[in-house]
């Protein structure tokens, strides 16, 4: 009996891992809301103050593989997201034209970031602790210009910057990086925040080789941003609850067979 028993508990695990193959993939889609702050490397160096009160939001699409006893490894490769967002960016220094007055630029900006996001779950796959690997597109929408005077902060000038096609840059790429944590909630909810540092490598401004009123080379714009959202998983059973599921089962199946003898 012990040899039948030993096929039973085979067949139990086997069930099991079955369970774990067909939950390996979930999609989730979500929305998020972000506060940051924006800056610009200038080169030939210039002074350039932080410039806070950056808001953003978008859209969220998300792709984990979950691991499977046949892939273990991809326990910790995650998955690929992939959003539509709306992001602010902005910079300020002092003027060009008098020492005593601070230019500021708002820039609206539609990114496109697709990331590589891998992770590790914890808390009986409750909470999810990622990564954020990623390269950005934008598309810069439209511009606004404030210049004032550095100390008393009175406005000496403001108003919509037009975009010139000869001047400046609509089209831009980087990269992001950045941490965050997923909390599950009741059903198929779940709460995420996260902190991502944008790094542009493409110009804001043309350099003064293609347009010579500009004085800079290089004028690359970077954010930081802290973001709160939520996540809507598609689909059924999530496959932490799959998995445990099977796991009781398989050990009632066994349990059953063995008080009635299949010892």
């Amino acid at each position: 009996m012990r040899f039948l028993h030993k096929i039973v508990v085979s067949i139990a695990v086997l069930s099991v891992v079955g369970s774990m193959a067909t939950a390996s993939a979930q999609h989730y889609v979500g929305i998020k809301g972000g506060y940051g702050s924006s800056d610009v490397r200038l080169y030939p160096a210039w002074k350039t103050p932080v410039e806070l009160g950056m808001l953003s939001g978008g859209l969220v699409w998300r792709y984990y593989s979950e691991p499977t006893a046949a892939q273990p490894a991809l326990k910790y490769t995650g998955g690929i997201s992939m959003e539509l967002q709306y992001l602010q960016r902005g910079y300020k220094y002092e003027s060009l034209t008098n020492e005593n007055h601070t230019y500021s630029r708002r820039i609206n900006t539609l990114m496109l970031p697709l990331i590589w996001q891998p992770h590790i779950s914890m808390v009986q796959e409750r909470l999810r602790l990622f990564l954020n690997l990623g390269v950005t597109f934008n598309y810069n929408l439209s511009s606004t210009y404030h210049t004032y005077v550095t100390e008393s902060g009175e406005t000496v000038e403001r108003g919509d910057y037009e975009m010139l096609l000869v001047r400046d840059n609509r089209w831009g790429y980087g990269l992001c990086g950045g941490l965050g944590a997923e909390v599950k909630l009741a059903g198929r909810v779940s709460l995420f925040v996260e902190g991502r540092y944008d790094f542009g490598y493409s110009d804001i401004l043309k350099a003064e080789t293609k347009y010579p009123p500009n004085i800079f080379q290089r004028s690359p714009m970077d954010n930081i941003t802290v973001s709160l959202g939520l996540f809507y998983r598609l689909g059924g059973e999530d496959s932490g609850a799959m998995r445990r599921r099977a796991a009781k089962v398989a050990a009632e199946v066994v349990g059953s067979l063995t008080e009635n003898g299949l010892e």
